[in-house]
């Protein structure tokens, strides 16, 4: 997210477009938006100031890796490490949610669907 620029956003399609470039494998990441995401979106479009979702402190750069773990620090949270919060998210999905992989044969594209393991925690849009 960190890098994300406003050219890579499909408001029409609720779609996020990750170049291949910025992507460990070196293939595009298409990754779908929900509503909410939307929402979150068109509020940072009102005050856009550069190219990026969540821009930096330094003209036409995105927000600094080092930003979220400068954050804890200023809170005087040492003990909390913003790798940890992704860790953490990715801990509570696999035991939350069930992930099933599935393969357009249109396109070649593989892509995961999300459910959440009882229908009293599914999340909508």
């Amino acid at each position: 997210m960190v890098g994300a620029g406003w050219l890579e956003i499909n408001f029409a399609e609720r779609l996020w477009t990750v170049p291949a470039e910025r992507m460990k494998p070196g293939k595009e990441h298409r990754v779908p938006l929900s509503a909410p995401a939307i929402a979150i979106l068109e509020e940072m479009q009102k005050i856009r100031h550069n190219d990026f979702v969540f821009p930096g402190t330094k003209a036409r750069r995105p927000l600094s890796n080092m930003s979220m773990l400068m954050l804890l620090r200023r809170m005087g949270r040492s003990d909390l490490t913003a790798h940890g919060f992704r860790s953490t998210f990715s801990d509570w999905c696999s035991e939350t949610l069930t992930l099933k992989r599935n393969h357009d044969r249109k396109t070649g594209d593989t892509f995961r669907v999300v459910s959440a393991t009882s229908p009293s925690e599914a999340v909508r849009d």
